[in-house]
Formats: C-alpha cells, structure tokens, sequence
C-alpha cells in the first residue's frame, strides 16, 4: 500500500474540490445535470470517484472504524453498570449497538475497497453480492439511528421542561420498550431496500459470463420508488432533523430560563452536542437524498465520489458520541475510572497468582531443641 501515492490522490482531490467550488452558477447547473447523466457522458469524473473511494475506504475508514468500534463497546459496558442505569442511558446503549452494526456494515466496505487494489482479485463478483446486503442494512442502521437520537432529545425535553411529569414518563422500561419498537419498525421500514437489486448475468464476447447489478422492476421509476423514497427520507433524515433543532432549541431556552442542578445541566449539555454532531454529519446526506434524490450505485460518478464523502461524514457521526460523554459527562468519566481500577486490580491478581509462590523453609526440630 503506497501512502504516498494516497497523499498525492488526497491532494488532487482537494483540488478538484477547490475547482468545483470556484465554479460559478451555470457551471453548478451543468455539474448537477451530469449528477443524472449516461454513462458515456460521466467518464470524465471516474477519476475523482476512484480517488475519493481510495482515500476514504482505504485509509479513513478502517482508523474510524477500528475506534468507533471499541469506543461503543467502552460505552455499551460502562452504561451497563448499576449506577448508570437511567432512561437516557438506556437509549445511549441502544444508539451504541446500532452504530456499531453500521459500523461492521462499513468495514465490509473496506475489505471490497482492499481488494479492488490486488491485481487478478475478483472484486466485482464480492462487491455485488455484498451489495444488496450492506445497502439494506445501511438504510435500516441509519433510520434506527435517527429515531433513537430523537428519541433521547423527547425524554431530555421532558426531563428539563417538564420535570413534574418526568417520574411518571421518564423511566427505564419504557425506554427499553421504546428502543425495541424503535429498531423493529427500522427493519420492517427498510425491506424494500433488500428487493432494490438483483444480480443480473450477460455474456461477454460470446464466451465469459459477466456479472452486474440492476435495479429490479418494484424499484424502475415509478409510484411506488418514488412515494417510498420519500417516506423513507423524511422519516430518515428531514423530520429528525426538524424534531431535533425544535427540541434542541426548546431545551436551551428552558436551561437559561430554569434553575438546574448541576448533573442534571451536564448531562443535558452533553446531549445537545450529540444532537448537534447528527444535525452537522447527516445533513449533506440530507440533501443529497431527498433534494437531489441520488442514489449510489446507479448513479453518476460525479455522485458517487460526492456519496463517498457523505457517507464517512455518517460513519464519523457514529464515533463521536463517546467523545463527547468522556468530555462532557462527569458520570460517565467517573464510572469509567472506577471500571479502569477494577480491570486493573484484576490484572494484577491475575499475574501475581501465576507467579510460582516461594515454599518457606520447614524448621527441623530435634528431641535437644524441643527440651531446650
């Protein structure tokens, strides 16, 4: 692997990115309508996609992936602890599992981005049949996400606004209740996304037999991709967006009008940052999906390149959120402390356990001694 030769395609990606930028209006006219243009007419930025998918799948992608993971592990194992058993933690826990799905959802993406890089690798043939796959799951991990962020923002609304009917509201099996309705109703929503593609064979000079992905016939522009696309995106991306700035908003308002304790603020603040990292990462793919309604792998490569940057913006979304709690959540940081002593308590038991124990000398006695 020649990080070298990824310095120089992270550079020209800049540029190219600098250039689109400097263009002016009727050149960003032009660019969208290559967004929907054939493939003979898109050639010209297969290289900007090659070098984004490079530089994003083969270097960003396994650092934030291997960090994301371990971080929502720590998470998951320190919100399980008997102190840090509330109704928002509950649906911390929830968020932590989903994120971690998407993010083994990704890490398959690596490897198939790895192996287009072997020479003689049969890369097209493990792409598609990872494909169809890894998209649903990309859909269902994404909408989960979305309702259980604005899930925690109801329970911090009614928690700070509505202290009187938080006992009653606020608890802990509801919450889990909750979570579970939450990802069941994602992967029931996302199920057409698993009828999209179907592998599709066709001859090639007469001999070989190549491979490819097309749409299926349920998903050719119609009522029903076209209605469906919409109620997924909104439930997706715009109503959770709209439902976050009004709760965020409401809940800042209710900080500087109320009197809180000091947890109580901490905790709160700490949730509004979580709410405001998922507003920031999914708005482009906000846009991309329901304004500029494109796709990924049918679509132009001047898309797919801008996709590959949206789509790390979702992935780094996911390893934020332990960030946070570690800097804004004394909790958190105490119970991890605690947890850290423990581990290592354990560890030196452990290895001074193992170490062979020194057999202390027998003191013989004779009949004269015993006498004496």
């Amino acid at each position: 692997m020649n990080f070298k030769l990824m310095f120089c395609d992270f550079l020209q990606v800049i540029y190219i990115l600098l250039s689109i930028i400097d263009m002016g209006y009727q050149n960003l006219t032009e660019i969208y309508l290559n967004m929907n243009s054939t493939m003979t007419q898109r050639d010209q930025f297969h290289s900007f996609y090659l070098v984004t998918r490079r530089f994003t799948g083969l270097i960003l992608y396994p650092i934030v992936s291997l960090f994301g993971l371990f971080a929502n592990a720590f998470g998951v194992i320190v919100f399980t602890r008997r102190g840090m058993r509330t109704p928002t933690n509950v649906f911390c826990i929830a968020l932590a599992a989903t994120d971690s799905t998407k993010i083994i959802n990704d890490i398959l993406y690596f490897v198939v981005v790895l192996i287009t890089e072997i020479p003689g690798a049969d890369w097209k043939r493990i792409f598609i049949s990872l494909y169809p796959v890894t998209h649903y799951v990309f859909h269902t991990t994404m909408m989960a996400a979305a309702l259980l962020t604005v899930a925690i923002a109801i329970e911090r609304y009614v928690e700070v606004c509505h202290p009187h009917k938080a006992r009653s509201v606020c608890t802990i099996t509801l919450a889990a209740s909750t979570s579970i309705c939450i990802l069941f109703f994602a992967i029931l929503m996302s199920i057409p996304y698993a009828c999209k593609y179907t592998i599709s064979e066709h001859e090639m000079n007469g001999t070989m037999i190549d491979l490819d992905l097309t749409v299926t016939k349920l998903w050719v522009k119609g009522p029903f991709a076209i209605s469906f696309t919409w109620v997924h995106y909104v439930l997706r991306s715009l109503l959770p967006l709209v439902l976050l700035i009004v709760f965020s908003a409401r809940i800042i308002y209710a900080l500087r009008s109320h009197r809180l304790g000091n947890s109580k603020k901490r905790i709160t603040v700490c949730i509004l940052a979580v709410i405001a990292v998922f507003v920031m990462c999914n708005f482009p793919d906000t846009i991309m999906s329901t304004i500029l309604n494109t796709g990924y792998y049918e679509a132009s490569y001047l898309v797919r390149g801008f996709r590959e940057i949206t789509d790390f913006f979702l992935l780094l979304q996911t390893t934020t959120n332990i960030v946070i709690y570690c800097t804004l959540n004394r909790s958190f940081m105490k119970t991890s402390k605690v947890l850290i002593k423990k581990w290592n308590r354990c560890n030196r038991r452990v290895s001074f356990g193992d170490k062979p124990k020194e057999q202390i000398p027998l003191r013989r006695y004779t009949v004269d001694s015993l006498l004496s």
